[in-house]
């Protein structure tokens, strides 16, 4: 579940076998974005099936989101408070990410002190970042590959020196900027 930082009422609820919902009252009533991702295909019937892992939005610009889609990769929208569209999504990060498939733990969050960027921690891989409001991506830095990442969470201590949090299994703590085991 996400907020929108520039507005408290908006939440973004990311599901196992489905896109993304939104609210924009505080949680009574949703909206279904999985828009244009919905492809059936006559021969598979689960072919069309994506599970959101997780969803972030932009707070300089409230229509980009960001979804994480397991075994997909990164997902990015730029209409997604148009009501009376179908909310399109376009693949983005395929020239930094593994092949689709390996995918299976994924988390994208938006920097609240940076406007424009997104982090995406992908388990078994990397940690990726984008200045452009998801539009690039890129690997942050040298770094190890992120053997067991679960999660992420930017700190602000109100200045340009936030930083941020990589969670790992049985994997310590990651400090952007070296290149060392996460066991060690």
């Amino acid at each position: 579940l996400t907020t929108d930082p520039d507005n408290p009422q908006r939440l973004l609820a990311s599901l196992r076998f489905h896109g993304v919902y939104e609210s924009t009252d505080g949680g009574v009533l949703w909206r279904d974005m999985y828009g244009d991702l919905l492809v059936p295909d006559d021969e598979d019937n689960g072919a069309w099936v994506r599970s959101a892992l997780s969803v972030a939005v932009d707070p300089s610009d409230p229509d980009v989101l960001v979804m994480a889609v397991e075994q997909y990769g990164l997902f990015r929208t730029s209409n997604a408070t148009a009501s009376s569209e179908v909310i399109s999504w376009t693949p983005v990060g395929d020239n930094v990410q593994p092949d689709p498939g390996q995918l299976r733990r994924m988390d994208v969050i938006a920097d609240p002190g940076i406007p424009g960027r997104f982090l995406s921690l992908e388990d078994g891989w990397s940690l990726l970042v984008s200045d452009d409001g998801g539009l690039t991506w890129a690997h942050f830095g040298v770094q190890p590959t992120l053997d067991t990442a679960l999660t992420i969470a930017v700190k602000r201590d109100g200045t340009d020196n936030g930083g941020f949090y990589l969670g790992t299994w049985k994997g310590g703590i990651y400090v952007p900027g070296t290149a060392m085991n996460l066991s060690d």
